[in-house]
């Protein structure tokens, strides 16, 4: 005559199948957020990425509008050098690079879900204004610091041919551009969507 589990036995395997079950889909979650996690990190790579490349292309066919800085009247010897709105001028006309929209420190504030009316940089030609980042992403209010120091006449090799306008012979010079990405699904409490690249990139002009 065989032999009948008794009720502990059965309640001893349905414990460990209950054990072995929980285990498999807390691995499974956590496959599943590295997952996710790592597909923002991947987007957010592609977006600096198509930015880095934008502005690169537009330090290379432009050069610093000092002239429009004064226009504004923007004293950059006051503020170090460093400014939240960029100005190139070049054969291709005037632009300015800045961002706009609502521009917060996702770090302290709630994300929203309005992305229409979140921060987003912005390239503007005085006739269109092209937004150059997508916006599935956030980012921070963006800053740029112009180098070298207009006022550091050392960087003119013969100031005789700048014609008192040492503004004009400067070289080697460029700017640096500050700003951080976060996902769309940023929370600083989640480890799975605390997802953010702080970007520190010179353009040589």
């Amino acid at each position: 005559m065989k032999r009948a589990f008794t009720l502990v036995e059965i309640l001893l395997v349905t414990i460990v199948i209950g054990i072995l079950a929980w285990v498999l889909f807390r691995v499974y979650v956590t496959i599943s957020q590295i997952s996710f996690k790592v597909e923002q990190q991947k987007y957010l790579n592609q977006e600096v990425l198509f930015v880095s490349e934008t502005l690169q292309n537009f330090a290379n066919r432009n050069k610093i509008d000092y002239d429009k800085y004064n226009d504004e009247n923007i004293n950059l010897n006051k503020t170090k050098w460093i400014t939240d709105i960029l100005y190139l001028s070049w054969d291709d006309g005037r632009f300015s690079i800045y961002s706009s929209g609502t521009c917060l420190d996702l770090n302290t504030t709630p994300v929203s879900s309005d992305l229409e009316n979140s921060c987003y940089l912005v390239i503007d030609n005085e006739w269109e204004i092209t937004n150059i980042t997508e916006k599935s992403v956030y980012i921070t209010q963006v800053s740029f610091k112009i180098i070298p120091y207009a006022d550091s006449k050392r960087y003119i090799d013969d100031m005789s041919l700048c014609d008192s306008n040492y503004l004009a012979c400067l070289h080697d010079h460029g700017f640096w551009f500050f700003t951080h990405f976060y996902s769309k699904w940023f929370s600083p409490a989640n480890r799975s969507t605390n997802v953010s690249l702080f970007v520190q990139q010179f353009f040589n002009i």
